[in-house]
C-alpha cells in the first residue's frame, strides 16, 4: 500500500491497526533492505496485528 503512494495514517486505517506499527514495520524493512534504494517504498503491506 505505501508503494501506491498512501500515507503510514491511511495503511494503518486500511489494516486495522494504529501508526506504531505500521511505522515499526516500514523501519524493519527499510532497515533489512541493504541493497534497496532509500527512496523505495515497501513492496508489501505489513501483516495486520489484533
Amino acid at each position: 500500500m505505501i508503494a501506491d503512494g498512501s500515507s503510514v495514517k491511511q495503511v494503518a486505517d486500511k489494516s486495522g491497526v494504529s501508526r506504531q506499527p505500521v511505522q515499526a514495520w516500514l523501519a524493519k524493512y527499510e532497515a533489512s533492505c541493504m541493497w534497496c534504494n532509500k527512496t523505495d517504498a515497501a513492496p508489501v503491506q505489513p501483516t495486520q496485528q489484533r
